[in-house]
């Protein structure tokens, strides 16, 4: 039997239609390749892998590291805390948004609330066929914050959290003391400076020193919703003049209980003040009827010297009547400031703290 030889042409043909063949397989590969290259370094797969390591796998703590330098009051510890009490078990989302430079930035959510954001930035290094690859850029972690308010004596350095408050924290300067107003013309008064920060997690370790390094005490005031530091006290004074300012209040406390007379408790004040003629011109007839008195829970302290002819001081005590086995109770409480006149430190202002 013979067999028929396939023509030239049909030899031709099928070579051509199979090296066709092949290279199209080929050009499906490479482009398959291209493309699979080009899909890896978009920036979608990028952020995808930096959510699932930082967010899905809960690594709270490498995020916060990642933060820390855009809050100095808050250690990155305390941040990783504050989150994974917040949001440890919940469902996260990341969803792309916009930033104003251009650079991929995604939203992570706890349902509708915002918790964090990141941001991507080109890489130095391209991809063998040059193109763009992308890599962690800056992080963001949203948190409800509290602000805290810290009033200080002009010149004194304030500490938050062990941080040192320069002048981008000041909210007001040239804050008058209390009392200054009763000070003679001419004596200038403590002034204050209040500082003020946000992005507080927890309430915060206030410390506030003298421009001498000397610690003083910052109570939080409520009526003002601001830590209150004084100026740190002279202890000279108050082991010179204790004694005397504090005879100088009881013996008013008394005057005003009628048990002294006005003779008694008018040198201790300066008659060119106001206070010397409303402490002459007080009612007190109506005080409550006893036989007997004493002073407990006694506290002088607090002097500040304004100038060498002026001081001040803070007085208490419990001005206790006795009737018979009854007790009556009055409390005296005030800062009372001290002016020289003609030698002799006289009473010219007092503020009631009581």
């Amino acid at each position: 039997m013979r067999i028929k030889k396939l023509p030239l042409f049909y030899k031709i043909f099928f070579a051509v239609l199979l090296v066709l063949t092949a290279a199209a397989a080929v050009g499906i590969w490479v482009l398959n390749g291209i493309l699979a290259d080009y899909e890896a370094v978009q920036p979608k797969h990028v952020a995808d892998g930096i959510f699932q390591k930082y967010y899905v796998s809960r690594d709270f703590e490498s995020l916060a590291k990642k933060c820390a330098a855009g809050n100095a009051f808050e250690p990155s510890a305390e941040v990783a805390k504050y989150l994974h009490e917040k949001y440890d078990g919940a469902e996260m989302t990341c969803t792309s948004g916009k930033s104003d430079d251009g650079r991929p930035t995604y939203i992570v959510k706890v349902g509708d609330y915002k918790i964090s954001s990141f941001s991507l930035k080109e890489s130095a290094e391209k991809t063998k066929r040059g193109w763009t690859q992308y890599e962690e850029g800056e992080f963001v972690i949203y948190y409800d914050t509290e602000s805290v308010s810290v009033t200080a004596p002009e010149g004194y350095s304030v500490y938050v959290n062990s941080v040192l408050l320069d002048e981008s924290y000041v909210a007001e300067e040239g804050l008058p003391g209390e009392g200054d107003e009763l000070l003679p013309d001419g004596v200038e008064g403590v002034r204050y400076t209040r500082f003020c920060v946000d992005g507080l997690i927890n309430e915060p370790e206030i410390k506030v020193e003298s421009p001498r390094g000397e610690a003083c005490e910052a109570a939080y005031s409520e009526e003002e919703k601001t830590y209150l530091a004084k100026p740190v006290f002279d202890a000279e004074l108050e082991k010179e003049y204790r004694d005397y300012v504090l005879k100088a209040a009881q013996e008013y406390s008394k005057y005003m209980e009628s048990d002294s007379w006005w003779g008694a408790v008018a040198p201790y004040f300066d008659p060119e003040s106001d206070v010397y003629e409303s402490a002459r011109t007080s009612l007190t007839m109506f005080v409550i009827d006893h036989d007997g008195y004493r002073f407990d829970d006694v506290f002088v302290g607090e002097f500040y010297g304004y100038s060498g002819e002026v001081f001040s001081c803070r007085v208490s005590f419990t001005h206790v009547l006795t009737a018979g086995a009854q007790e009556y109770r009055d409390y005296f409480d005030s800062t009372l400031f001290f002016r020289l006149v003609d030698g002799t430190w006289r009473i010219c202002g007092m503020v009631n703290h009581a």
